[in-house]
């Protein structure tokens, strides 16, 4: 029996949230999972502990630094792969995010070649 890769989705942007769905769902053997702010992400990490999560750093409330941290604390999703995606492209922003934990960092707007390949390489 296959098992689907679980890959969730954090970002408050209803288009980004489609387009990055759009790009898991012609991946085989994924299925995505959405959270609209950090405070639901990290609910659905505990309950579903996807492999990979990608996370906007941008988000009102708890933004995608303080989930990472979160997620980094936490022994159960401490193994998962987070992508950082943010249209911040700073050097330090950047820094900050590999600094905190995250293991790769795309820049918006997110072009389909560069997502899909983060993703395959973590597949």
């Amino acid at each position: 029996m296959i098992t689907e890769t679980k890959i969730l989705i954090v970002d408050d942007s209803e288009t980004n949230v489609l387009l990055i769905e759009s790009y898991i769902n012609s991946l085989e053997n994924c299925t995505s999972l959405v959270a609209r702010n950090g405070k639901d992400a990290l609910k659905i990490i505990e309950k579903e502990q996807p492999k990979i999560i990608i996370l906007d750093i941008m988000m009102p409330g708890m933004d995608g630094f303080e989930v990472l941290k979160k997620i980094r604390a936490n022994k159960q999703s401490n193994g998962s792969v987070v992508i950082m995606v943010s249209a911040k492209d700073r050097p330090n922003d950047i820094r900050e995010a590999m600094s905190l934990g995250a293991n790769d960092y795309v820049k918006k707007p997110i072009g389909a070649n560069k997502l899909f390949e983060k993703l395959r390489k973590y597949l």
